[in-house]
């Protein structure tokens, strides 16, 4: 009498029975595939406009001998400027800008520093805003520069 080698058939009702057992098993331990942790296409563009401005504004500091400074700040929709040179012992000027945008409208804080023989003096301009503006057809910029701060 000759005996094959081969396996057994496989039950087919045993095979589902073992699939759904751990099927159910790993739904208990893994419940659903994990969210991808790559940034949202939102902000990979706010950090790539971040880093072409900051690309920008270290190239114009290094051509202008670190007269001209830019940072931008995308994601808190902030930028900083600075203009500028000169040392104190001879004469310095520095007028530096934080800008804080919203909406259309770009709010300015800007200081103005002064060096001359070792002296220094700051002065801090009133915070100002500028905002597009169209008159008759004719697209501009409007300044709003308060003339009188009243402080408490």
């Amino acid at each position: 009498m000759a005996t094959s080698a081969r396996p057994a058939a496989a039950d087919p009702a045993m095979l589902l029975s073992q699939w759904s057992s751990l099927s159910e098993s790993l739904a208990i331990r893994w419940p659903d595939v994990p969210d991808g942790h790559a940034l949202s296409l939102e902000d990979q563009i706010t950090e790539r406009i971040s880093a072409a401005g900051n690309a920008v504004g270290d190239h114009l500091e290094t051509l202008s001998h670190d007269m001209f400074r830019l940072k931008v700040d995308a994601r808190h929709r902030r930028a900083h400027l600075g203009l500028g040179g000169g040392d104190t012992e001879h004469f310095a000027l520095r007028l530096d800008s934080d800008i804080q945008f919203e909406d259309l409208d770009a709010h300015f804080q800007t200081q103005i520093g002064f060096g001359y023989h070792g002296h220094t003096v700051q002065f801090a301009l009133p915070m100002f805003e500028v905002t597009p503006a169209e008159y008759r057809s004719n697209y501009g910029v409007a300044v709003k520069l308060p003339l009188f701060i009243r402080k408490f």
